[in-house]
């Protein structure tokens, strides 16, 4: 199911890209809904301080090809608007990663869960243009705008590497 909806969202991009983009004389308008691939990578700390292993510090490292099997929702959705000169943007990324199990160097085994998000606004100008031949253009278009970023993740010991006498 999963793979399903990655090429689902392929297609869409694709469809999205070419068949609803609407130009007109005034106003140019682009919405394009796309899944952008993500990977988890990163450390975290833990530790079990009732059976004496103290917190550790432990670096978890996970692909595309493992978390999408783990992807909960997500999508991405980019809007343009531009009149003459002018333009205007707003782009959005989320993504519920559950129950993703992995196994760190040390040999913990971790399940993380996460929700991320990144949301982008602003403006845009065409500064500069260059009629390169018929067919193409080199623009030079300044952005402003803000983003907002959000990360709520956590991370469970499933189980502990077995230790020796020395914990």
């Amino acid at each position: 199911f999963k793979q399903s909806f990655v090429i689902f969202c392929a297609l869409l991009y694709i469809i999205a890209s070419n068949a609803y983009a609407i130009d007109s004389e005034e106003w140019q308008f682009s919405v394009i809904p796309f899944f952008w691939a993500v990977n988890v990578d990163g450390d975290i700390e833990v530790g079990v301080p009732q059976e004496g292993i103290p917190n550790q510090l432990l670096h978890i490292s996970e692909n595309f090809s493992t978390v999408v099997k783990h992807v909960y929702s997500g999508g991405m959705l980019d809007v343009n608007v531009k009149r003459g000169k002018f333009g205007l943007f707003a782009n959005a990324m989320y993504v519920n990663l559950q129950n993703l199990n992995v196994t760190t160097s040390d040999g913990f085994e971790v399940q993380v869960d996460t929700k991320f998000g990144i949301y982008s606004a602003g403006a845009f100008y065409r500064a500069y243009e260059y009629q390169l031949n018929h067919h193409s253009k080199f623009a030079l278009e300044p952005y402003i705008g803000a983003r907002y970023t959000t990360n709520d993740s956590s991370a469970t010991l499933v189980e502990a590497p077995e230790y020796g006498s020395s914990y």
